[in-house]
């Protein structure tokens, strides 16, 4: 992921924050954050959430407003991304190609419905916001993963992606 200039940052930040507040994105810097950086991006919109290596992190952008040109002036915020569909499931799944244990059942009408292991943001609440996502993909919720904000749930392998 190439570094971005400020002009293209502000744009970036601005279509991502503005299409949905909270939004999660993937941000990347320049260097290693210390605790002014984080507060100054906190204070922007920007909540850092898990780090992914090479300076780069799972992020949200606040609720309550974000300031874009303010993050693109920060000269260490080198580039904000969305994140791809691919990236959040095994490549195996995305293909379609389901291992027989992971099938639950199938129906002729909906097809094979598989179990999974799904681990959201740590900002999302597993009982409401986590349990609505999973009912608008047509799962159902087997049991609670806590510690690592996850959920265990069944649900049509067609609605997986």
């Amino acid at each position: 992921m190439p570094r971005m200039d400020q002009v293209e940052l502000a744009s970036a930040i601005g279509g991502l924050s503005g299409d949905r507040p909270g939004r999660h994105v993937v941000v990347r810097f320049d260097r290693p954050l210390g605790p002014a950086e984080r507060a100054q991006l906190e204070n922007a919109g920007l909540n850092l959430l898990a780090y992914l290596g090479n300076q780069a992190f799972f992020a949200s952008f606040s609720k309550a407003g974000v300031a874009a040109h303010e993050l693109s002036a920060m000269p260490f915020f080198s580039g904000v991304y969305s994140i791809e569909p691919s990236w959040k499931l095994d490549p195996r799944m995305a293909a379609g190609e389901v291992p027989d244990w992971a099938v639950v059942k199938t129906d002729p009408k909906r097809g094979r419905t598989v179990g999974v292991y799904v681990l959201f943001h740590p900002d999302i609440p597993l009982l409401t916001e986590g349990t609505s996502i999973v009912r608008r993909h047509e799962g159902e919720v087997r049991s609670g993963l806590e510690s690592v904000n996850g959920l265990v749930l069944e649900l049509p392998l067609a609605n997986l992606r």
